[in-house]
C-alpha cells in the first residue's frame, strides 16, 4: 500500500506544478512585449547649435540702400532741364483707377493743404532732398524700400521725371535762413522758425489738434524733448545716415548755429503733465 500512496502523491504533485509553470511562462511573456512597447525611447542629446549671424539685412528686411548708380549711371550723372507746366500735368495726371500724386501727398495752396495724408507734404521737398535724390526715388521708389507704398509710374523716360522735379521745385516755400538766424529771437524760437521753413512737420507729428499734421508711422516729436537726450540728437540732426545708413531721414546739411537752434527747440518739447 505504500507504493501506491507515493505514486498518487508524486501524480498530483506533476499535476499542481503545470498551472504555476504556464503561469509563469505568462507572466515572462507579458514583462517581455510591456518591455517592447512601453520602454521610453533612448533620450537623444541635441547638439549645440551654431551661433546664428545676424545682420543688419536680417533686422531691416524691407529697407534697402538707395543705389549709388541710379537710371542715369551714377551720382552726378546729369538731369534733363525739366519743364514745369509739363510736370504739372503729370503730378495732376490719373494713372488709373484714381492714382494720382494728390491722392496720398498734400501741397500747401491759397492758405491751405489741399490732396492726401498718406505720404510726406511736397513743398518743401526739393529743399530736404538733393536732385539725384528725388530722380532715383521718383523713377523706382521700391529700390530704396521694397515695401513702399509708392507705386511705380510707367515712366516714357527720364524727361518726364525732370519735368515732375521741376514742378516741385515751384512748390518751394522761399525762406532767409541767415535772416532766421539773426532775428534776436531766442535760440528755441529760432529752431521752431527753422522746423517751420523746412516743414519737418511734412513727415513728424509736432503738437496736437488740427496743426499738428505730420504722417503716421514717421517719429511723434511732440514729446521728443522728454525722449532723446540732446547728444544724440545732435549726432542725429549732423548726419542722420551716419547713425542709421538705412534711415528715410534726408540729411539737411545744417549748419553749427542751425544744428544747436534745431536741437534747442526740440530739447524744449516736453512731457509736463502729471498724474
Amino acid at each position: 500500500m505504500i507504493i501506491p500512496k507515493r505514486q498518487a502523491f508524486r501524480s498530483l504533485s506533476w499535476m499542481a506544478y503545470v498551472p504555476l509553470f504556464a503561469v509563469g511562462i505568462f507572466v515572462l511573456a507579458g514583462c517581455a512585449t510591456y518591455s517592447e512597447e512601453e520602454a521610453p525611447a533612448p533620450v537623444q542629446v541635441a547638439s549645440t547649435p551654431a551661433p546664428a549671424v545676424v545682420s543688419f539685412d536680417d533686422m531691416h528686411p524691407s529697407i534697402r540702400l538707395a543705389p549709388v548708380a541710379g537710371p542715369l549711371g551714377g551720382e552726378l550723372a546729369d538731369i534733363p532741364a525739366g519743364d514745369a507746366k509739363r510736370g504739372e500735368a503729370l503730378f495732376q495726371k490719373d494713372w488709373g483707377e484714381g492714382v494720382q500724386c494728390l491722392q496720398c501727398h498734400s501741397v500747401f495752396q491759397d492758405g491751405e493743404f489741399i490732396g492726401g495724408e498718406t505720404g510726406p507734404a511736397l513743398n518743401q521737398v526739393t529743399v530736404r532732398r538733393s536732385k539725384q535724390w528725388l530722380f532715383n526715388w521718383i523713377w523706382d521708389p521700391t529700390e530704396m524700400f521694397p515695401q513702399t507704398g509708392m507705386p511705380v509710374f510707367d515712366w516714357k523716360g527720364d524727361q518726364e521725371i525732370a519735368d515732375v522735379i521741376a514742378f516741385l521745385e515751384t512748390l518751394k516755400l522761399d525762406f532767409d535762413k541767415d535772416k532766421i538766424l539773426t532775428s534776436g529771437k531766442p535760440l528755441e524760437k529760432v529752431g521752431e522758425d527753422l522746423v517751420k521753413a523746412y516743414d519737418c512737420q511734412a513727415c513728424h507729428t509736432i503738437g496736437e489738434g488740427d496743426d499738428a499734421r505730420g504722417i503716421f508711422g514717421y517719429p511723434d516729436l511732440t514729446y521728443v524733448g522728454s525722449k532723446i537726450r540732446p547728444e544724440w540728437r545732435h549726432a542725429w540732426l549732423e548726419n542722420p545716415q551716419k547713425v542709421d545708413p538705412r534711415t528715410f531721414m534726408p540729411s539737411f546739411g545744417f549748419s553749427d548755429k542751425e544744428l544747436e537752434a534745431v536741437n534747442a527747440y526740440l530739447t524744449s518739447l516736453k512731457w509736463d503733465r502729471k498724474i
